[in-house]
């Protein structure tokens, strides 16, 4: 069924505005009045505030009372597309929570807030915001957004190298990265085989048929490597140091 309903912009600016909605009224939710919009794609349900408390400046009248329709700020992930000009600024009509889901329709924004991170958006999706370095079991790593402090990376031994990583605040941005140098001692000779031979040894062995005894003298010798290490050379390899991650954005 539709229904029009007249909703009023109280305050300075006293402006109104007049929009139809898809209603069902055997919906008892106190805070799900049930108002709907189309916002191009799909159908949204906003979200009221429970009818006797209302504090919002976009109000409906519905069955004799009145609502006020909660507005939240454009960038906040429960926002709809609707914008509303208030005294305060440009508002957004607010979704109901039940429909906040994540980016891809994963996790929704409770599962997010119960495992310990926080909804937010770029704008154009929502996803979890986690105080982690990585994301949880179940949750896969949305962009590059992340939030970074600066990694020192050093080796001393035989060479000294070091380097120390850039950072950034919170934004769709790569972890920073800088390289270094690792080394390592090694023997500068490539060495030498002998052959050691222990003179005149004998031993026999049962042949075929048995009973048949062959006996054989002669050296026994062992090949044997010496690494000539007379002198060492320092070895390096190029290593990466990755800035330390703070915050990162999963969905």
């Amino acid at each position: 069924m539709r229904f029009k309903y007249k909703i009023k912009l109280v305050g300075a600016w006293g402006l109104f505005l007049v929009a139809f909605f898809v209603v069902n009224l055997n919906y008892a939710n106190a805070d799900d009045c049930q108002l709907g919009i189309y916002d191009g794609s799909s159908k949204i349900r906003v979200s009221c505030e429970p009818a006797g408390t209302v504090t919002s400046p976009l109000r409906m009248r519905k069955n004799g009372a009145t609502y006020g329709i909660v507005l939240v700020d454009p960038n906040d992930p429960y926002a709809t597309k609707v914008r509303i000009k208030t005294a305060a600024g440009i508002k957004a009509l607010q979704k109901f929570p039940a429909a906040c889901l994540l980016y891809n329709n994963i996790h929704t924004c409770e599962q997010c807030i119960a495992a310990g991170g926080t909804v937010v958006s770029d704008g154009t999706n929502n996803f979890c915001r986690f105080n982690s370095g990585s994301c949880p079991g179940g949750w896969t790593k949305y962009g590059n957004w992340t939030t970074t402090s600066p990694h020192t990376c050093s080796y001393t031994g035989c060479i000294s190298s070091a380097c120390t990583t850039s950072s950034h605040g919170w934004a769709n941005i790569a972890p920073e990265s800088c390289s270094y140098v690792n080394g390592w001692t090694t023997c500068a000779s490539t060495g030498y085989w002998t052959r050691e031979c222990v003179p005149w040894y004998c031993f026999y062995y049962d042949d075929i048929p048995p009973g048949f005894h062959e006996y054989f003298c002669g050296d026994l010798c062992t090949d044997i490597w010496h690494q000539d290490c007379a002198s060492w050379y320092c070895a390096t390899s190029g290593a990466t140091c990755l800035a330390n991650i703070s915050q990162i954005g999963c969905y």
